[in-house]
């Protein structure tokens, strides 16, 4: 059940493996527009952002939308996205370990399991990253599986195909030793995930300058970690 592992391999995962389906998307996109855009004109950074289907709800809201995406097919489809639904936004192709934006966004959009790629060292360099995209006062958001969740029973097909679509279901293994998940397909391992509990995430909050302020379950009902997700907004002092 292996396969040659590769500590790069998001740049070359399959494209369709990345998305939620859109009607998860839609679900996810108006929950976080109607939390987090308080006014119109919100500087967002969706990095990285894929085709942008859950971002646009917030650009809906009146939100102004930057994304990153390592994909080019990926940013080709959020612009087109956009431009048909008459929004403007911004964006760009790049590695988001090198994110950056001038004068500071109000909110660093992190979605989708779209932390915890790298080496600890590297998952805290751009937990830092993040923090310097972000404004005094600004905030970042967070979206991952909650850990416990992660070290349970598997997730019910059904449930794997509401949220993903037709995609191949993933096995999953957890490893108590480097605390990461290692998902496999068709027997041969796929990748890994660094997956930290909310106390882990709040001591990297500290250490960059940020303060975990609030933290819920999926589409932002109260927080329980026996729930699938967990979504942690942190404030830039």
């Amino acid at each position: 059940m292996e396969g040659q592992r590769n500590s790069e391999w998001f740049k070359t995962f399959p494209d369709d493996h990345w998305l939620f389906s859109e009607e998860k998307a839609v679900a996810d996109g108006t929950a976080a527009a109607e939390h987090l855009i308080t006014h119109p004109g919100m500087k967002v950074f969706d990095c990285p952002c894929g085709d942008a289907r859950v971002s646009i709800h917030l650009a809906k809201k009146g939100a102004i939308v930057t994304g990153l995406d390592l994909n080019p097919r990926f940013i080709k489809m959020a612009k087109e996205r956009f431009a048909e639904a008459g929004l403007d936004g911004n964006f760009y192709v790049g590695d988001m370990r090198n994110a950056s934006f001038p004068g500071g966004c109000d909110l660093f959009f992190s979605w989708a399991n779209s932390f915890g790629f790298f080496s600890d060292e590297e998952n805290r360099l751009f937990m830092q990253r993040m923090a310097d995209c972000i404004r005094p006062g600004g905030r970042l958001v967070i979206d991952n599986p909650n850990l416990w969740v992660v070290q349970g029973p598997p997730e019910p097909p059904e449930e794997n195909k509401a949220i993903r679509g037709n995609i191949p279901y993933f096995r999953y293994e957890y490893d108590y030793e480097t605390k990461c998940i290692q998902a496999y397909e068709d027997g041969k391992w796929v990748f890994s995930e660094r997956m930290y509990d909310i106390k882990e995430y709040e001591e990297m909050f500290l250490n960059c300058g940020l303060e975990l302020v609030e933290a819920y379950s999926e589409y932002f009902t109260p927080y329980d970690e026996k729930k699938r997700r967990m979504i942690l907004i942190a404030e830039k002092k």
